[in-house]
């Protein structure tokens, strides 16, 4: 039995699934398709081949795996980049699934690759000095200067504990 085109259900992914099936919005469909474009630019390299030549079998769970790595090391993206990626990932991986179920195996090994846990970004207030700052720069001479201080005053204030206006 012949592995199904590569190229085809790539196409279908994005052409069926996402855009017609799913109406996902034209932002996820970029992301979506970036992260598949370097995936298969990877795979070409890990597995010396052209992208013409490209098959559904290059892409296994360790190309997967190395890719991601790949994306934190060489290309300096967080690990949230890598969960976009691997979502993306993940997502063709169902829709293949899907629609070609002799593909199960290699599809549930990359199904199975788990997010990375990431830290948030500990959002930080605003000090006495820098409010201070950020008000002086308000041109007072202006006809609605008094409602821009105060528009910019109670937006900012709030997260400055201990500032009153």
């Amino acid at each position: 039995m012949t592995s199904p085109d590569l190229a085809r259900l790539v196409t279908g992914f994005f052409v069926r699934h996402l855009a017609a099936e799913r109406n996902v919005s034209p932002h996820t469909v970029a992301a979506y398709r970036d992260a598949l474009k370097l995936l298969l630019q990877f795979t070409c390299g890990a597995a010396h081949r052209s992208i013409e030549t490209l098959r559904f079998e290059d892409l296994t769970a360790d190309v997967v795996g190395q890719f991601l790595d790949h994306l934190e090391t060489a290309r300096h993206n967080t690990g949230r980049t890598r969960n976009a990626r691997l979502a993306a990932i993940h997502s063709f991986m169902r829709y293949v699934l899907s629609r070609e179920p002799s593909l199960a195996v290699a599809c549930q090994r990359v199904l199975a690759i788990p997010i990375k846990k990431t830290t948030r970004p500990i959002l930080g207030y605003l000090t006495e000095a820098e409010l201070a700052h950020l008000l002086a720069q308000i041109d007072r001479s202006r006809a609605n200067a008094i409602i821009c201080y105060w528009l910019c005053s109670t937006t900012l204030a709030p997260g400055f504990k201990s500032f009153s206006i």
